[in-house]
């Protein structure tokens, strides 16, 4: 080997001695770093015409595993996913409030039944009254706020979703960015080392949001899709597009995610492809999980507890008098007219009382008698038999200018409630099948059966000029548009039953738009029927004592009506507690629930059924947070494996930069050498 064959190569070990040293020292410098992954010089011969000429770098490759690599994605987005929920959970626990401070729910209606037990005993003391109705107010106030609560931790995961959106936005921006660096740093020889830890710190931000495969090409850009394939990035960029709702209830739609190509002048391609239905994990669907499932679920649970206890109460109510008598009494917009049929069995009596409580005049009303087939009948031989009283029908609304009717007409038609909220208590219509449905032939009603994440499965017009004339017409037409997707059928008792197919049971049904109307009166095909599952959320929404019974007490229907009494004798008296003793007794009855969010139909008290909605709660919380935490755990052990086998161990880096420090001295002194063999050569010379 020539002296300057030997000075060429000391000089090649000298400069890649150098960049050795270099990247220990950037390991050492970043032993801290989370996610760092240490760099491993790769030492080469060089050669040149076929003999060694020395040594060179071949590259500063990463230590990484791909397959860790890929599991710390997996458990970052399983453990997003179940910490979004966790948290959530963690925010509708601090809502509910501790047992042991008897605010929750369960105690406001313990409260309510304590309430009904004293006034049982005291029934005509002012005080017992009024500690009653507040009783109401205050369990009333308490449903409102759990049911406002609700919907506003669905507004906030419905934020917190916009936020996650711009996030991965950002980090897709960048890493496309990042791709064409490292790209052009390996086509021209350049160190790809820091823009490829970069583009991993931006992946894992990814990857809390949105469960993510990543597949890298030979040229080190990579393609980034979610697990089930939906696009994020593949040479080209993408970005997710989301309109937040601006304000949340429980009627609000939301906007579906959807995933974008962009063309080179940053204009959007395409229609868009949804992202929701390909989420497996990610903070992104736990939070939508929580916004379009969960909360929804609780929601209509609550809305089931508040109509059954609404309705049980204003049963009781309907079924007995305040003493005196109110001197009338007005319902609420049932949908009905006059042409209806009336649907009732049995007799009611309408009775009109004297002042002093006897018994003035009484109309008895037996539903099977031939010829009194209408609900316009009905009022027409009310009347006729009490010419002092008026029985009347207009826009849906029945009215009695005299004491309570029977307890299942006053009942149906609210003409004696206690309590009330935004949707009534019940859709329990009395309509078949085979009655004129009543809408006359213009109105349409937009249907649709969602899904979470702001999908819309199916959407059909319901439209009246379609020549539909009874309501099976409208069944019919229904279950046709959503063959294998969800029916509709009306029970026994009139009420509209829509059904998911098995397959499809996180779906809903819901009305963006009814332009109908009912005869003359003010209720449409959705209001009448509560179709949309914002109806059963919202019986526990705007859940208020009537104005005229906060306004007078005494309007309280504590006694009952006795038909029994001898001709001049009070029917009711003020010392009767008749009705409060039939309120407290609802505190141990067996009432028929039917199945809501997470609970299955069963027959139970109402506190136990309070118990079971609060129960399911903190125990869905408890299980999102154990869920959390175990996931948490495995995303902490996969780190560690990857710290283990990526990370920078500084025992093997002092030892790697001794080793090329000591190299790189013996090229320095291999390059001294050459330089004394060049000056003897020369002295030899001379």
């Amino acid at each position: 080997m020539s002296i300057t064959q030997i000075m060429q190569s000391a000089v090649s070990s000298l400069n890649t001695q150098a960049a050795a040293i270099d990247i220990t020292s950037t390991n050492i410098a970043n032993i801290n770093t989370e996610g760092y992954a240490r760099r491993q010089a790769i030492l080469e011969p060089l050669v040149l015409d076929g003999q060694t000429a020395g040594v060179e770098l071949s590259q500063a490759r990463h230590v990484i595993d791909r397959f860790l690599e890929t599991e710390l994605l997996s458990a970052s987005a399983s453990t997003g996913l179940y910490r979004a929920q966790a948290d959530l959970h963690d925010r509708l626990q601090d809502f509910l409030g501790r047992p042991d401070l008897d605010l929750t729910l369960s105690a406001r209606l313990d409260q309510v039944f304590a309430s009904f037990t004293q006034l049982a005993v005291e029934p005509d003391e002012p005080a017992r009254r009024l500690q009653t109705v507040d009783d109401l107010r205050t369990f009333a106030a308490e449903l409102n706020r759990l049911s406002d609560q609700i919907q506003a931790l669905r507004g906030e995961a419905e934020n917190r979703v916009a936020i996650d959106v711009n996030q991965v936005n950002i980090a897709l921006a960048r890493i496309d960015e990042l791709n064409r660096e490292i790209s052009h740093l390996k086509i021209t020889g350049g160190n790809a080392s820091a823009p490829i830890d970069e583009r991993q710190r931006a992946l894992n931000d990814i990857a809390e949001l949105i469960d993510l495969h990543v597949i890298e090409a030979s040229d080190g850009q990579i393609d980034i899709y979610t697990r089930s394939g939906v696009t994020l990035l593949d040479g080209k960029r993408w970005v997710l597009t989301f309109d937040p709702a601006g304000s949340v209830d429980s009627g609000t739609r939301f906007n579906p995610i959807l995933a974008f190509r962009l063309d080179p002048s940053g204009n959007q391609v395409g229609t868009g492809e949804p992202l929701y239905p390909k989420l497996r994990a990610g903070a992104i669907k736990g939070r939508i999980d929580m916004r379009d499932i969960a909360f929804p679920q609780l929601a209509a649970e609550v809305g089931n507890l508040s109509a059954m206890v609404i309705d049980q109460i204003n049963r009781v109510h309907n079924a007995h008098s305040a003493v005196p008598a109110p001197t009338s009494l007005t319902g609420i917009d049932t949908g009905l007219g006059a042409g209806d049929p009336h649907g009732f069995t049995g007799i009611v009596d309408f009775v009109q009382l004297a002042a002093d409580g006897s018994i003035q005049a009484r109309a008895t009303i037996d539903f099977s008698t031939p010829g009194l087939t209408t609900l316009g009948d009905v009022v027409t031989a009310v009347n006729a038999a009490l010419p002092g009283a008026s029985l009347g029908l207009a826009n849906g609304v029945m009215s009695f200018a005299a004491t309570a009717p029977g307890s299942g007409f006053a009942h149906f038609f609210a003409m004696n409630d206690l309590m009330r909220a935004s949707a009534p208590a019940h859709f329990d219509t009395g309509f078949a099948a085979g009655d004129a449905h009543g809408f006359g032939a213009v109105g349409t009603v937009d249907i649709r059966v969602d899904g979470p994440g702001g999908q819309t499965i199916r959407q059909h017009t319901l439209d009246f000029a379609s020549g539909f004339t009874t309501f099976g017409d409208v069944l019919a037409d229904l279950n046709t548009a959503f063959t294998g997707i969800a029916s509709f059928a009306l029970d026994a008792d009139g009420r509209l039953v829509s059904t998911m197919a098995t397959a499809n049971e996180s779906r809903h049904v819901s009305v963006a738009a009814d332009s109908t109307l009912r005869g003359t009166t003010l209720l449409t095909f959705s209001a009448l029927f509560g179709l949309g599952r914002r109806f059963s959320m919202d019986a526990a929404s705007s859940v208020e004592v009537v104005d005229r019974i906060v306004a007078d007490s005494g309007l309280l229907s504590t006694a009952a009506l006795d038909l029994t009494v001898a001709a001049g004798d009070p029917a009711i008296n003020v010392g009767d507690n008749s009705g409060a003793l039939a309120l407290q007794a609802l505190d141990g009855q067996p009432q028929s629930f039917r199945a809501a969010g997470g609970l299955a139909a069963m027959t139970t008290e109402l506190p136990r059924y309070t118990a079971l909605v609060l129960g399911g709660v903190g125990q869905d919380a408890a299980r999102a947070a154990s869920l959390a935490d175990d996931r948490a755990i495995l995303l902490e052990e996969v780190k560690a494996r990857r710290q283990s086998y990526s990370g920078v161990n500084l025992d093997e880096a002092l030892s790697n930069m001794i080793i090329y420090r000591n190299a790189y001295n013996a090229a320095a002194r291999m390059i001294s050498t050459a330089n004394e063999m060049f000056d003897i050569l020369l002295q030899i010379t001379r």
